[in-house]
């Protein structure tokens, strides 16, 4: 088992790290290409195991009896040396058993040449799966390595990514410290969600519902107010945007983009700044989808509900089919109305109802 041995020295332990590394970073992270060529390669280094196993199993079954044979020989050999008598040639019967010795020692000795043939070839065998063997690890190893380095290139550029729309949400949402208040029925706000292969997602994670309570790793009321949290913008909180055009004023040209702005109800402890809104919790109200020069417009739970929990969203939203506003400040006024108008509409159905 030499030959394993040695592929498994050169590259196992390599592999092992590198495919832990994989799976400590994130698996969305990674091209797809390239993790199903990995894939590919490592099911065909898999595969040439059984080979390679089977031929050094035969090699030492092989081994083994050669070396039961030489023993036989080596006793025949002594054998023959005390059936000859120490003065004169040999009676009769010693002739016939020195006869049937060297028969039974030149069959064995024949076999002995056939085995150690037949040993070379599997040994020719085993060298040549595990040459190649080898060369798949060495192959595997690299490309394993690029994957980590590009995975990893693609998780910070994702994070800067993030960090960079938290900063510009400080920019959007004022440098002034906000005033906590509780209202008594929801706070209208404004939030833009990025479309992934895996579903919806804002400044931090994923959304799978179109309700979202904050979550901090520090105690107290959220969000927080002290700056004990405010490592990027201000902290904890479910963020929004007071107008839907200082929104997109931030997000530049819609044009050739695929994203959600969508108006949210915010609940529980508000913080206010000067420009937008800490929440503990925000439910989603409406939506507008921006798909390469068309709109589409969301109003209704169940639909909303559809939207955000299904993980196959980009195919859902599917390829722009429809006519709509291609250049950006048609765009931009369409998805401002829209919202807008949504805002006034569920205003109107919280002031009826206070009413009442």
């Amino acid at each position: 088992m030499g030959a394993m041995s040695h592929t498994n020295d050169t590259y196992g332990a390599e592999i092992r790290v590198l495919l832990a590394d994989l799976t400590r970073l994130p698996s969305a992270m990674c091209d797809p290409s390239l993790a199903s060529q990995i894939s590919a390669l490592r099911q065909e280094i898999s595969g040439r195991a059984g080979p390679l196993a089977s031929a050094e199993y035969r090699r030492d079954e092989l081994k083994e009896e050669r070396r039961w044979i030489a023993s036989d020989v080596h006793g025949f050999q002594r054998a023959l040396v005390l059936v000859g008598p120490p003065d004169g040639a040999p009676g009769p019967d010693g002739a016939r058993s020195a006869q049937r010795l060297r028969t039974k020692l030149e069959s064995r000795v024949a076999r002995t040449l056939e085995l150690t043939e037949e040993i070379e070839e599997f040994q020719q065998r085993i060298d040549h799966l595990d040459a190649l063997r080898l060369a798949l690890s060495a192959e595997l190893v690299e490309m394993l390595r690029h994957c980590v380095q590009d995975t990893e290139q693609r998780a910070r550029a994702v994070d800067l990514a993030r960090r960079k729309r938290l900063a510009a949400l400080r920019v959007e949402m004022g440098d002034t410290e906000g005033a906590t208040m509780w209202s008594p029925t929801a706070v209208h706000g404004y939030r833009v969600w990025s479309i992934e292969k895996d579903g919806l997602y804002g400044a931090r994670r994923r959304w799978r519902s179109t309700v979202l309570s904050a979550e901090c790793s520090w105690d107290g009321e959220i969000p927080h107010t002290d700056g004990r949290c405010a490592d990027v913008a201000f902290g904890c909180g479910i963020y929004a945007a007071k107008t839907v055009e200082a929104l997109m004023g931030e997000l530049g040209s819609t044009l050739g983009k695929t994203f959600v702005v969508g108006l949210v109800g915010l609940e529980g402890r508000v913080v206010e700044h000067h420009r937008g809104y800490r929440a503990q919790r925000a439910t989603v109200l409406a939506v507008a989808i921006i798909n390469r020069g068309v709109l589409q417009t969301i109003d209704a739970a169940e639909k909303l509900q559809h939207l955000f929990g299904d993980q196959k969203v980009r195919s859902t939203i599917g390829a722009p089919s429809l006519p709509g506003p291609h250049d950006n400040s048609t765009m931009q006024a369409a998805v401002q109305e829209y919202l807008d108008e949504r805002a006034r509409r569920y205003q109107t159905w919280t002031s009826g109802n206070n009413n009442e």
